[in-house]
């Protein structure tokens, strides 16, 4: 089970406690009026330029038990700005400030494979509101209870349903499409049931699960039940009384995010939408909207991505000087290249000063011609990397490997920012690629490091490390390692 499906669950849950409790189904206004008070909140309509807004369309403030939203004009928008908030309540621990285009009825739950999109569909923030949105619509139309009854056995449309109803017709649209195209739904337990069968294990995962009180490096390869041994740990921290949402687990690639959430969310379907569960660009993205003041940085950083970083760096091809990397019939051709290891550089939070560091000193100890060509070659792609630095300050923006070094400079920076992230995800699980992983992507096809330009690719397979964030200790430290059994 998706976790969408869950939060679609709840809401629908919620939804008929309430209409056996009195709640008109063909009268959302009743059903927000009776979840305000079954959850015991207060809600209040401001002026939309009231300061209390802070400039949001609705906000929640989670220790005062309050709902504010802007009195608009609409009647329905109002339904949807409410419900939103509800399903802060309901399924998040934190207040929330919404803007409106967080609101968003209509906003697919499918993530986006290209673009900034790509890494803001599993960021904290976008994941939230998404959320959010979800629990709003199937709160207020659920789709197998009304929406699916109304189209298919009262032959309405969605303009007309609106219109009874008195909701945005963006919101009964989508519910009409999830009710025709979406799987019925399996209840929580059910499906909780057939998740816990399936986290059989041996006596390595067993010790991987089980370990506390420091960080565990877990060594192992493919289908050795990594994603098992990570949903087991978490189901453990769980059983123990963890708060979920104190949970961070961070991966390299979507699509394993994606599986981890919905492992999780067989395990754990209560507490598994309240579990940050993303990628490492999308946590290091969400960091950088956070601190944007202390980096010199917008509220919102454009995002480069690599063809992006191919056409700044065009532009500044005659300005660049290059002899070992200049290619004239392609010039793009190499560059794609310089960009992976610049790339590459940033993943090992190596900056343009310490490459250049790096590469001259690499020229001071060369032996022999090769040596010295290598560290001239280096030398060229320090020269690229801070042209491309300068190009990306000037039009304030950032790329992928930039959602990686600059949050880690940054925690390592600021003690202050550190520790609240130590507070705020106390469990910290990760599963990071190998170098291997990295040789076999290309990126290896020009040194990222310098220091290790004519070292052998390390063949070494990570699998996951958690612990407190206090106590995550880097590779190489006396963090206990063992290697996971088939």
């Amino acid at each position: 089970m998706e976790p969408f499906e869950l939060i679609r669950i709840d809401a629908a849950q919620l939804h008929t406690e309430l209409v056996a409790k009195g709640a008109d189904p063909m009268k959302p206004a009743t059903l927000i009026a009776a979840a305000v008070r079954h959850l015991g909140l207060e809600f209040v309509l401001l002026p939309p330029e009231d300061t209390t807004l802070k400039g949001a369309r609705a906000i929640q403030d989670e220790q005062a038990g309050i709902i504010c939203c802007a009195n608009t004009e609409s009647e329905p928008e109002r339904l949807l700005l409410v419900g939103h908030e509800i399903g802060h309540v309901r399924i998040h621990s934190t207040s929330a400030e919404c803007s409106a285009a967080d609101i968003d009825p209509s906003r697919s739950t499918e993530a986006a494979p290209v673009g900034l999109q790509r890494v803001e569909d599993y960021g904290a923030h976008e994941r939230r509101e998404l959320q959010a949105n979800v629990f709003a619509r199937e709160f207020l139309l659920p789709r197998a209870a009304v929406a699916r009854k109304l189209h298919a056995q009262e032959g309405l449309g969605a303009t007309v349903i609106a219109e009874t109803l008195g909701l945005p017709k963006d919101l009964v649209r989508q519910q009409l499409l999830d009710a025709l195209l979406l799987p019925e739904q399996v209840p929580a337990e059910e499906s909780a049931g057939k998740g816990r069968q399936s986290t059989k294990r041996d006596e390595s995962q067993e010790r991987a699960a089980a370990h506390r009180g420091s960080a565990f490096l877990l060594q192992a390869g493919p289908g050795t039940g990594k994603t098992r041994t990570l949903v087991n740990r978490v189901s453990g921290l769980l059983a123990e009384g963890v708060d979920p949402a104190s949970i961070l687990i961070l991966t390299f690639s979507n699509r394993a995010a994606g599986e981890l959430a919905e492992r999780v969310a067989l395990v754990a379907p209560a507490q598994a939408s309240r579990i940050w569960i993303g990628t490492f660009h999308a946590f290091g993205l969400d960091l950088l909207r956070r601190h944007h003041d202390q980096l010199d940085l917008p509220s919102d950083p454009s995002l480069f991505d690599r063809s992006d970083a191919i056409e700044v760096l065009e532009e500044i091809l005659p300005t660049l000087s290059l002899v070992h990397y200049r290619n004239l019939w392609d010039p793009a051709l190499i560059l794609r290249d310089i960009v992976a290891a610049i790339s590459r550089a940033k993943d090992e939070v190596v900056s343009p000063s310490r490459y250049r560091e790096l590469a001259e000193t690499m020229l001071a100890n060369a032996g022999n011609n090769d040596a010295r060509e290598a560290a001239e070659k280096c030398l060229e792609v320090a020269r690229v990397y801070e042209l491309y630095e300068k190009a990306l300050r000037e039009r304030r923006a950032v790329d992928f490997g930039d959602l990686v070094m600059r949050p880690a400079l940054l925690l390592e920076q600021s003690e202050p920012l550190r520790t609240a992230a130590q507070l705020r995800h106390r469990h910290m699980l990760d599963c990071a690629p190998s170098l291997g992983m990295a040789a076999a992507c290309g990126w290896s096809a020009i040194p990222a490091n310098p220091s290790t330009a004519s070292a052998a690719p390390r063949r070494q397979t990570c699998l996951a490390s958690s612990s407190s964030t206090r106590e995550h200790l880097p590779t190489g430290s006396n963090a206990t390692t063992a290697p996971l059994k088939k």
